[in-house]
């Protein structure tokens, strides 16, 4: 595993990474299994193959993953994409966004929620509106959407 600090930033890269301590600005991760258990003080860009975000991100998140689950806060804006039939989808700009084989929003997202993949569990407040494209959507007895919430079938 690679692990280095530059200045406040953290850079870490292996086939199993966790990230167990505090950041004070920005963190880049890449690996297999990326697992995100403490304070990200500035943005973090993850890209492997199953994300776990379970600590609180202050600033902008950008991950790309087969599988995503978040669990932990995002402050401000997400850009989340993922492996579905083999393509990615890119969120546009100022807003939070997830495309994924499989996603579990179980934390907080502060604005708008696009999601897409397989199948969607939200169990967390969403500040906005979601907008959610998937052959499942499921929601968990804690979510709570300030705004509207859009659901239609994948294109096939």
């Amino acid at each position: 595993m690679v692990s280095v600090d530059l200045g406040k930033d953290h850079f870490v890269a292996g086939q199993d990474v966790t990230v167990g301590r505090a950041v004070a600005e920005d963190l880049l991760a890449a690996g297999r299994e990326i697992v995100l258990d403490d304070k990200i003080g500035g943005d973090a860009v993850a890209a492997g193959g199953t994300l776990r975000l379970n600590g609180n991100i202050s600033d902008n998140t950008y991950a790309a993953g087969s599988q995503v689950f978040i669990n932990g806060t995002i402050a401000r804006n997400a850009r989340i994409a993922g492996r579905e039939r083999g393509d990615c989808s890119f969120v546009a700009n100022r807003r939070p966004g997830h495309a994924a084989g499989q996603a579990r929003v179980m934390g907080s997202i502060g604005g708008y929620l696009q999601a897409a993949g397989r199948s969607l569990y939200l169990d967390g407040p969403i500040g906005g509106d979601v907008d959610a494209t998937a052959s499942q959507v499921e929601l968990g007895p804690n979510a709570r959407i300030n705004g509207r919430l859009g659901i239609s079938a994948p294109a096939r």
